[in-house]
């Protein structure tokens, strides 16, 4: 088992002087620690009071090259962890690519006290997996045109000095796997307005972030590159009224975005979900917004779902969400497109207890349509089971008047059917994985399944359905690297597993 240790910094007497970085020879080496404690002069030393390494100068792993942590890196008693501290301003800049990947070795990175560390990946040589990691009190993460994935990893107490996410990226895709961000003083994960990328965040939590108390959301994302943006299966809960949930902007009309976002569950932030600019096109499925009420003046926010477009080519789908005890439940702004269902397609959303008292009374804002193109909105439950009831909560054209939107809400959906028993979580198994080619995907009390498999891009390389409980899958053709498949049945949401080919 792990050994889950806090490591709090200490400042080490013993450790002295400022020296030359030190960079890597380039020639296709994999280094691990204790090869940096021979190699790098310096560079790297181990203190045996903190039984863990120390960088004590910038320090480059250049192209081609692989850093990696293995547990003979461990010395001394400790065998199942393996920290990494330094000492002063010191950046870790990585050309080639990083593995760390033990599923039984915990590694600790952070600077001493009064240190700072900032780790920059910049247009690697090769995509990085980054496993079992906790990240403590950095000044950030920089992903610069360079594929990187982290998984089960901890993210928590960044400052904010010299970016404004924990990680930032800008032309690349990161992929968060089951990774904790909390306790940071920016956003979680953010990229700049003119540059793009497509980040797949799967099965994280985002919590407690922006301990600035700032106006900016815990996920700050900006247009997105060539691939899909996947935002599934993530809890984002926030505390600070200022501070929002996801934003997602091209402000700039840079992109081309695309948006799948599913079964996450967004609580307690300023706003929910945020969607504003140019050309975004995003579908919304299964997913909770709730509470979404901290700031509670309705005129700073306090939206379930925001749809804020530049043009018409910002538009929203959404399906079968819960939206409910926010400010205002959905609003639609200026020249947005939102599709709330249809007849051939009825929505199934869940909108109620979304009221507010900012015009005077405490009155329900289930959708608020402050733009000029109609709503198509069949099929929803509004908090009532009729369509008088539906009428009270929908501000649209009869409200607001001629150049606002008119929404078409008929027939409604007369019952509150969001469940809320959950059932047990599903499980699959894959093996072999490792794999050279085939793969066994068997599912656990399931007498059919949907399966998908995406490369860390986001892109979809192979579906299907089965009937029973496995199949095999061929993945002989694949480059080598790492994939993510996800599993559907039973009626409940996916779930996802890395595959290494």
């Amino acid at each position: 088992m792990k050994r889950l240790v806090l490591i709090i910094g200490f400042m080490v007497g013993c450790l002295t002087g400022a020296m030359a970085q030190w960079t890597s020879a380039g020639n296709g080496t994999t280094y691990t620690l204790r090869d940096l404690l021979a190699s790098s002069d310096g560079c790297v030393i181990y203190v045996d009071t903190l039984a863990s390494y120390c960088v004590m100068s910038d320090l480059t792993i250049a192209s081609g090259d692989c850093l990696t942590v293995v547990p003979s890196d461990c010395q001394g008693e400790t065998t199942d962890a393996v920290g990494i501290y330094c000492q002063g301003d010191i950046q870790l800049n990585i050309q080639g690519y990083v593995h760390i990947d033990n599923d039984d070795l915990l590694v600790y990175i952070q600077p001493l006290e009064g240190s700072h560390l900032r780790i920059r990946f910049e247009e690697c040589s090769a995509p990085s997996v980054i496993a079992h990691t906790n990240f403590l009190f950095l000044s950030g993460i920089q992903l610069i045109g360079s594929e990187v994935m982290f998984e089960d990893c901890l993210f928590q107490s960044f400052n904010k000095n010299l970016q404004s996410g924990a990680i930032t990226y800008m032309n690349c895709n990161p992929t968060l796997y089951r990774c904790i961000f909390q306790g940071n003083y920016g956003s979680a994960l953010s990229s700049a307005a003119n540059v793009t990328g497509s980040p797949q965040l799967y099965e994280n939590e985002f919590r407690y972030n922006v301990l600035s108390k700032e106006n900016m959301p815990q996920l700050n994302l900006g247009p997105g590159g060539n691939d899909t943006i996947h935002i599934i299966g993530n809890r984002i809960i926030g505390l600070y009224p200022l501070v929002g949930g996801i934003t997602i902007s091209d402000l700039l009309n840079v992109g081309n975005t695309k948006v799948v976002m599913a079964d996450n569950f967004i609580a307690d932030n300023r706003y929910g979900y945020n969607q504003q600019g140019y050309t975004i096109d995003a579908l919304l499925l299964h997913n909770e917004f709730v509470c979404n009420n901290i700031e509670t003046d309705p005129m700073q926010g306090g939206s379930g779902v925001s749809i804020y477009g530049l043009t018409d080519q910002c538009k929203a789908k959404l399906r079968n969400n819960l939206i409910k005890d926010n400010l205002w439940g959905i609003t639609v702004i200026s020249n947005a497109v939102v599709d709330l269902g249809t007849a051939e397609d009825p929505g199934g959303n869940i909108l109620y207890g979304n009221h507010n008292e900012g015009y005077g009374s405490d009155q329900e804002y289930a959708l608020y349509v402050n733009g000029n193109h109609d709503v198509t909105a069949i099929g929803n439950y509004w908090g009532g089971g009729n369509a008088d009831y539906a009428e009270s909560v929908i501000f649209h054209r009869p409200d607001l008047g001629n150049g606002y939107g008119l929404v078409t809400y008929n027939p409604i959906l007369p019952t509150n059917n969001w469940s809320v028993e959950e059932a047990a979580p599903m499980t699959f198994s894959t093996y072999p994985n490792p794999t050279q080619g085939l793969v066994t995907v068997q599912v656990a009390q399931a007498e059919s399944f949907n399966y998908a498999v995406y490369n860390l891009q986001g892109q979809l390389l192979m579906q299907g359905n089965v009937q029973g409980d496995e199949t095999l899958l061929n993945m002989a053709s694949f480059p080598e690297g790492i994939y993510l498949i996800a599993v559907k049945a039973n009626n409940q949401p996916p779930v996802y597993q890395r595959i290494i080919r």
